[in-house]
């Protein structure tokens, strides 16, 4: 009989409507580091496909991302489903919502164990080789976690300065829209050249180190 696949490093989960570019960005990072790493397309009634996903890959790290609040309610639930299917694997998550409120995300998911806060492709490559040692968490920078029942946060990492030094993009299959076109989603720059004060987009672009508003030629 084969011995079945080793675990991979890291599965990544999210709404797939139009082509996440951040979650791609950090996959492409991840494999530019030799770790092995997929995306799981995500919506409710995937659920079932999401959990096989994870019992055949094994990954030793699942991370959601969740964009917006209104989310938390179905990731709790999947979190809930796979833990119940048996899957072990060490639970983060990432975007606005998590960035922004790390300690609230922590006590709403009550399965998660870390957030990874603002751009992550950087935090996660590091994080990934100490996940079996959470004495040298403290030392990775952009991380929220818990121990001894609270939220601990360790120093905000600061944005990418040149956006050019990051892999370029793994984009996958091109999106179906309903009437069949197919499509590909572009993005040449990170954060917004206006300065709104109800944007989640400003809130999670200004909160870290460095320029915020920054670009990338074409490669």
């Amino acid at each position: 009989m084969p011995s079945p696949d080793p675990p991979i490093d890291a599965l990544l989960i999210d709404y797939e409507r139009q082509h996440n570019l951040g979650l791609r960005s950090i996959l492409s990072t991840l494999r530019t580091r030799g770790l092995r790493a997929e995306i799981v397309p995500y919506d409710p009634a995937s659920e079932a496909s999401v959990v096989e996903a994870a019992l055949t890959l094994r990954s030793r790290l699942i991370g959601f991302s969740i964009i917006f609040q209104f989310w938390i309610d179905e990731m709790a639930r999947l979190m809930r489903r796979l833990r119940e299917a048996g899957v072990t694997a060490h639970f983060t998550a990432g975007g606005h919502f998590p960035s922004l409120r790390p300690a609230e995300t922590l006590e709403l998911l009550p399965d998660l164990d870390s957030v990874v806060r603002f751009e992550g492709e950087l935090t996660l490559a590091e994080f990934l080789p100490h996940l079996d040692a959470p004495a040298a968490w403290d030392s990775t920078t952009g991380l929220a976690f818990r121990r001894d029942g609270r939220a601990v946060l360790t120093d905000l990492r600061s944005r990418v300065a040149d956006l050019d030094m990051l892999p370029n993009l793994e984009h996958g299959e091109p999106i179906i829209t309903p009437n069949g076109h197919r499509t590909a989603s572009m993005l040449a720059s990170r954060a917004c050249l206006f300065n709104c004060g109800f944007s989640s987009i400003r809130q999670f672009y200004g909160s870290a180190g460095g320029a915020r508003l920054r670009g990338s030629w074409p490669r």
